[in-house]
């Protein structure tokens, strides 16, 4: 059937572009209620209390029209675009259908380039830092050789026979455990002389079983006091650092404990790496077994961290799975009705598809652009899920709001203007949220920017399958109603004769009933409107407040979930051994150390005052060199050696230094790393430090940066020495991360403003958009603060994807205004019941979708339900609420072609068969 044009009635439109209200019968007071006759003429100058004057300026008039110009331009060739579209998909579908799947599929193909990254130095680490390559530096020079195998025993007082029996007991079975195997302990620890390497309490005792087991509470207590050497490993021993939660009596001695720490080190390469995670396996098992004289064993090893993180989401794989079933259930109860012919199961299908389609292809193309996969990225599912469910709800909502004559058009011109009606308001929502994605693509954080190019690649897919793949879906199941046959059963069943009466309960709708009934006709009312005024800014206030104490901070142990055994572990510490101080070291490569005497006293001068560093926790090489030589009487040394007591020679100063580590001081060893070759010299070497407790973000900046200057200061450049830390990763992140987050959400919210401008072209409706969307971001941002959330990885990707959500809310109810005539109050109550029961679906479904997950153990997921419950709820009060709030005060006229919806919308409009009423003719 011929599409029915308007031609007349959009140049009869268009030739008031200027004077909107010339040649209408009736007027209208500030309010936009109808107000009687108006002349023909320059009465429309008293419009909107007299805002508009007869005496325009010829640059005035130019505005407006490049305006309206502009407007009916965008608006018109989108409209046109997506009708031709529609009309070619409903006259070919399956084709579309086809097309979609073979690019879906070609997309696919850069999984094969998928790789997952986990290691926080290559996700929260800024691109432009100096850390990356020194780390990459210290790998290389310094490689970890070993891993730590942790066990904290906990009791009221492991101080005594029975609690050195039980630590003895475990000891034991360690070494005797095996895998399936066959290795043991003894295959893979770190050894000393015949020994694996194990720190703990029982080392005063040699791990002497007889005499351990014949010891009294007296003889503990004074050994524990009394020994100042391991009699194992022949070093000093603190007692102080293998007891936890200790009572010393009057004269300092220890005279109870809580907690006693033990310490197993094994061999860390690849070569024996499954081996030992392996081992680690059976080790778990035994500190999670206890002793039944131990109240309580904690266990934590190298391999604890990492695999309890990714157990944290795959454990929560059933919640995301029971959360998409029901928002599977909610779309096919919103989509279709309750009846044999009505329900819409199939098409509730293809649109998560559609959503799976998405997100396939957002991984195959990030891949194929070398994006890696990290920890936040199972998020994303969500994200498409509730910008899909949305997308689906506008094109039904298009379909049921179509004229009972549009009702009567063959089903290619029937789909041909549902898209042609919903294709621009998916092209708002899905435009702007591409766009913002895009822009935090830019960050510097690698973790932020490979999660938003997977989200805006992934957003411009769905958006794309929903226009075409959904609507070619929408064509078959028009065709199906058309033949009447079944629901569900379409291929067998039908229902032609006699002719299908579905039930009564099946036609009735709940939420469009409220909408249209109930919040379209009081949101109108003034008394509502201050109230709702009054609470959007009292709300906007107070979590300004909020946003501006907004904390950044973030601590690694949050990814572990709240009942795993990594999880008790790391809070038993807490309790009993509180860290003193993250360890850090000044590294310096192969330098000319001999002529650097002056830089390296300097330095380790520097380092003893620094007052963010512990005294006494130094221990630098270079200070015990030159000790030695200003203190040794060997002649063979003090040969080598100059006036001042230094050597004389860069080879005497090579040789003496290799005679420090090897003999004087062992301890220094590992500090200095000599190249290999028949060549002596000093390929790296190290200065350890300890931090003091730095407890907020500040101090820790601060510290991290201090340290930085020091180094330069005692004349070193970062190529040749460089402190590090493995804090100094967070604390790289904390120093960059609330910059970002506000430079991403500005930019993100600059190019909202501006795409929305564009595909509305209305300023004003823009810009009232713009402004719910800010309130919505504000708001979160200061309840996550009243929360006890901060500003981190996560919580700035899911800020930045409140934008996209909040933008969905509000741009529908925003272009559905420009396109409804009359009055501000009658178009506010049209745009309300019949954009507001989509939009609520959206929000709605968007919620059940992550509802399930505020029981989640991950911190990913539950600071995911928390931050996106705050969108949805405030997204929903500014878009559905506050927005035609300020539409029915102070809305824009509607495009020059928005007499189609009117006569859409009116049931007086001339296409119905009768003259449109004055009031409706009112452009306000």
């Amino acid at each position: 059937m011929e599409h029915p044009k308007s031609t007349l009635a959009t140049e009869e439109v268009a030739s008031k572009e200027v004077s909107p209200l010339a040649g209408n019968s009736s007027g209208s007071d500030a309010n936009g209620n109808s107000s009687g006759p108006v002349h023909n003429g320059n009465d429309h100058d008293k419009a909107e209390g007299g805002k508009a004057h007869a005496k325009t300026t010829q640059k005035g008039d130019q505005h407006v029209s490049c305006l309206k110009k502009a407007s009916n331009t965008i608006t018109g060739t989108l409209e046109d675009f997506f009708e031709r579209l529609g009309l070619s998909i409903g006259v070919h579908p399956s084709r579309y259908i086809l097309g979609c799947v073979l690019v879906c599929l070609l997309c696919s193909i850069g999984l094969l380039a998928f790789k997952k990254v986990s290691e926080p130095d290559k996700l929260w680490v800024p691109t432009d830092s100096q850390m990356p390559k020194d780390k990459e530096w210290i790998d290389e020079n310094y490689p970890s050789k070993t891993r730590f195998e942790l066990m904290i025993a906990e009791s009221s007082n492991i101080l005594t026979p029975k609690g050195l029996a039980g630590l003895l007991d475990i000891y034991e079975k360690s070494l005797t455990i095996s895998t399936s195997s066959g290795i043991t302990l003894i295959d893979i620890c770190i050894k000393t002389r015949w020994n694996c390497v194990v720190f703990s309490i029982l080392e005063i005792w040699r791990y002497n079983s007889a005499i351990i087991r014949s010891l009294t509470q007296e003889q503990i207590i004074s050994d524990i006091n009394t020994v100042a050497r391991s009699p194992v490993y022949g070093k000093e021993i603190d007692v102080s650092t293998y007891l936890g939660s200790f009572t010393t009596n009057s004269t300092g001695h220890i005279t109870a404990a809580q907690a006693a720490l033990m310490t197993w080190l094994v061999i860390s390469n690849k070569t024996v790496e499954s081996t030992t995670m392996s081992w680690e396996d059976e080790f778990i098992e035994l500190g999670l077994a206890g002793h039944s004289d131990i109240d309580s064993v904690y266990v934590l090893t190298g391999k604890s961290w990492q695999e309890e993180t990714g157990k944290a989401i795959k454990s929560d794989i059933s919640l995301l799975s029971a959360g998409y079933f029901i928002v599977i259930v909610f779309v096919l109860a919103v989509l279709g009705k309750f009846n044999f012919m009505e329900q819409r199961a199939w098409l509730t299908l293809a649109g998560f598809i559609c959503i799976g389609l998405s997100l396939l292809v957002s991984i195959g193309l990030s891949s194929a652009f070398q994006q890696g996969y990290g920890p936040l990225h199972s998020v994303l599912p969500f994200l498409l899920l509730g910008i899909g469910v949305d997308d689906m709800f506008v094109i039904m909502g298009a379909l049921n709001n179509l004229l009972p004559k549009e009702q009567d058009y063959d089903i290619p011109q029937k789909v041909a203007e549902v898209l042609r009606h919903a294709g621009v308001s998916i092209t708002v929502t899905s435009l702007t949220d591409f766009v913002a994605f895009m822009i935090g693509a830019t960050t510097i954080l690698p973790a932020f920017r490979s999660f938003c190019v997977y989200a805006a690649l992934g957003i411009l897919a769905l958006y794309a399958l929903q226009a075409v793949f959904f609507t070619a879906c929408l064509t078959f199941d028009l065709r199906r109603l058309k033949k009447q046959r079944d629901a569900c059963c379409f291929c067998c069943v039908r229902h032609p004769s006699p002719p299908y009466t579905p039930n009564q309960c099946s036609q009735r709708q709940f939420v469009p009933f409220v909408f249209k009934h109930g919040l379209s006709k009081i949101i109108t009312k003034l008394p509502f409107k201050v109230l709702v005024t009054v609470t959007a800014v009292a709300l906007f206030v107070v979590n300004i407040w909020g946003t501006i104490n907004l904390d950044e901070y973030f601590d690694r142990n949050w990814f572990l979930p709240a009942d795993s055994y990594a999880k008790f572990f790391i809070i038993a510490q807490e309790k009993h051994f509180p860290d003193s101080g993250m360890t850090g070291y000044v590294y310096c490569g192969n330098l000319d150390y001999w002529n650097k005497k002056s830089q390296l006293e300097a330095l380790v001068t520097a380092m003893d005052r620094n007052p963010d560093i512990q005294n006494g926790s130094t221990d630098p090489w270079f200070s015990a060199l030159t000790g030695w030589l200003s203190t040794t009487t060997d002649r063979d040394v003090k040969e080598q050696l100059d006036d001042n007591k230094y050597p004389e020679s860069e080879m005497a100063f090579l040789k003496l230094t290799h005679e420090l580590i090897t003999k004087v001081a062992p301890r220094t060893s590992a500090n200095v790393l000599f190249s290999e070759g028949p060549v002596l010299d000093i390929k790296a070497s190290r200065f350890p430090f300890r931090h003091i407790q730095l407890d907020d973000t500040t101090s820790q900046i601060s510290a991290m940066d201090n340290m930085r200057v020091l180094v330069q200061a005692a004349g070193f450049s970062n190529s040749e020495c460089f402190p590090y830390s493995r804090a100094y990763i967070s604390y790289e992140t904390s120093k960059v991360v609330r910059q970002e987050l506000f430079r991403n959400l500005g930019l993100a919210c600059l190019c909202v403003f501006i795409v929305t401008l564009i595909l509305i072209a209305n300023f004003w409706t823009s810009l009232l958009v713009f402004c719910c969307v800010l309130f919505t971001l504000v708001d979160v941002a200061g309840t996550m603060q009243f929360w006890g959330l901060t500003i981190e990885g996560v919580t700035s990707i899911v800020l930045l994807l409140s934008i996209g959500l909040a933008v969905d809310y509000s741009a529908h109810i925003g272009h559905m205004f420009m396109t409804v005539v009359g009055t501000r109050q009658n178009r506010t109550k049209e745009t309300l019941g019949e954009m507001g029961p989509p939009v609520f679906y959206g929000g709605f479904s968007t919620f059940l979708a992550f509802v399930l997950l505020s029981n989640s153990n991950s911190y990913v997921f539950q600071t995911f339900f928390k931050v996106n419950f705050l969108v949805v709820m405030y997204g929903l009060f500014h878009g559905l609420i506050l927005l035609p709030v300020f539409l029915s005060w102070m809305g824009p006229p509607p495009y020059p072609t928005a007499d189609r919806v009117l006569r859409k919308h009116h049931p007086d409009s001339p296409e119905n068969g009768t003259n449109p009423s004055k009031e409706q003719t009112v452009f306000l």
